[in-house]
């Protein structure tokens, strides 16, 4: 199964690790906004790919490249979304995070095929 996860932070990070190393994954695609935001952790999980049980592809790629890489995905995860400053409530990034799916999110979807999972925490 072909996976792409589109977002770094406190889910997105550790669910491509877990993903990588899970029986039926054999590709993982990791889309954020910033390459660069995850670029020591790519290349980790891409030496990482040697003892993976059934991973033989990592690749990520900023939010521009979403299209793409969603055009090679069976299912797309996203994890992507403003997180909560300390002492703030999660209804205070709620236009924010409707304003990044509306408008770059839902564009690259619009005809995929595959399983799209929304995974925040509260779904927003």
């Amino acid at each position: 199964m072909r996976v792409a996860v589109w977002g770094a932070g406190n889910l997105g990070s550790p669910l491509v690790r877990r993903l990588t190393m899970s029986p039926h994954i054999s590709e993982v695609r990791w889309i954020n906004r910033s390459r660069e935001r995850i670029a020591g952790d790519a290349v980790d999980l891409e030496h990482g790919l040697a003892v993976a049980p059934t991973c033989h592809w990592f690749d990520w790629q900023p939010e521009t490249a979403a299209e793409a890489v969603l055009g090679q995905s069976d299912v797309v995860v996203l994890t992507a979304g403003t997180g909560v400053p300390p002492g703030d409530q999660r209804e205070a990034q709620y236009h924010d995070n409707q304003r990044f799916y509306r408008d770059k999110v839902l564009g690259p979807l619009d005809g995929f095929a595959g399983i799209a999972l929304v995974v925040t925490n509260p779904v927003d």
